[in-house]
């Protein structure tokens, strides 16, 4: 697991101030990913990236208001670009973005989302080359969430088909976020078939235009130790009514930046 003691060191200041007042004019409780965004994903980046086995839930596009905007750089030796952009009005949203990955023999991917909130119950769908995501989510405006997530990829021509799911749970104020999702995969050939199962403990504070998440990832029951535990971060700034910054750790790559614009 890598260190990140400045990341610590700010959780241990900001949770008192947070639960002492919301993120007034910053923005949502759903604009930074936390976890494996399978409870609580965030309308930033839920069609292009994750952090688990799936992609993030799909139903997180219905958290977008009006449209937005989202450019993003991530990488370490390397670096890979992305734009995301998505409409909504709280209950129905969509998300079409197109990323690109730098690795040797990797190409380029677009993805799209749409979802719907009915009440107490959120559906959404997510489709890349290949890759068919479906996704639901029970309460998902409320102080309790919980998420499912199923995924199947079919590699045209290639063989090895690919089967995921992922479920977790939320507890979500205006100030706070307590996630915990977990996600599993297998292929056809059981090349990842040891059981292994990501657990991802996470929380979240938000203050006035600030926010910050901390997830730690856990590999269960990893026998063949193809993986490994560690830690990730999230910090945002919103400081103007239009524009957020982003910067994750170790979330997709080593590093990522992003910017968002809100229409």
């Amino acid at each position: 697991m890598r260190s990140y003691n400045w990341v610590f060191a700010t959780f241990l200041i900001i949770p008192s101030l947070g639960l002492a007042q919301s993120r007034g004019k910053g923005g949502s409780t759903n604009d930074l990913a936390i976890s494996q965004g399978i409870s609580s994903p965030s309308y930033t980046n839920v069609t292009t990236v994750s952090n688990g086995f799936t992609f993030d839930n799909p139903v997180g596009a219905s958290y977008q208001k009006n449209y937005r905007a989202t450019a993003f750089i991530d990488g370490s030796t390397s670096t890979s670009l992305g734009i995301d952009g998505g409409v909504g009005d709280s209950q129905y949203g969509l998300g079409l973005a197109y990323y690109s990955n730098s690795c040797d023999g990797c190409d380029g991917y677009i993805r799209g989302t749409m979802s719907a909130i009915w009440g107490g119950f959120g559906m959404g769908f997510g489709v890349r080359e290949d890759v068919y995501t479906m996704g639901m989510m029970f309460n998902p405006n409320g102080l309790h969430r919980v998420g499912l997530v199923i995924e199947y990829e079919d590699p045209a021509g290639r063989g090895n088909n690919r089967t995921g799911w992922g479920l977790g749970y939320s507890y979500v104020t205006s100030s706070f976020t307590f996630s915990m999702d977990m996600s599993n995969q297998a292929l056809e050939d059981n090349s990842l078939d040891d059981g292994s199962v990501l657990i991802t403990p996470a929380v979240g504070v938000r203050v006035d235009i600030f926010a910050a998440t901390l997830s730690y990832n856990f590999y269960f029951s990893d026998s063949t130790h193809q993986f490994s535990d560690g830690v990730w971060v999230g910090l945002s700034a919103k400081p103007f009514s239009k524009w957020q910054f982003t910067f994750y750790g170790e979330f997709i790559d080593r590093w990522t930046l992003m910017a968002s614009y809100y229409f």
